[in-house]
């Protein structure tokens, strides 16, 4: 079995809540964007959030986010895996 495995570069990707193309052009919703850090009693500043990629086994491989994100900062690679392995991911 091939799967793709979606990496994000979290230097290229600087603003994500301001930017989010990913968020709205993955067609499976592949994408979250989340809190790199969680405070008590406050919220996250919008500069603190990241991309990640929890539902990644949803990822068709399209490469929509690829495509169109502003920095580069999203690549997929595939990779191959025998039958009935499963392989974690960056999300």
């Amino acid at each position: 079995m091939i799967i793709p495995v979606i990496n994000i570069d979290r230097k290229k990707c600087t603003s994500p809540l301001d930017c989010a193309v990913c968020l709205r052009q993955c067609p499976q919703a592949v994408f979250k964007a989340k809190p790199a850090k969680v405070y008590k009693f406050r919220e996250t500043p919008e500069n603190e959030y990241i991309i990640t990629a929890p539902y990644w086994p949803a990822c068709t491989g399209c490469r929509e986010c690829v495509q169109r994100c502003p920095t580069g900062a999203i690549t997929i690679e595939y990779r191959e895996i025998p039958e009935g392995k499963e392989e974690g991911n960056n999300g």
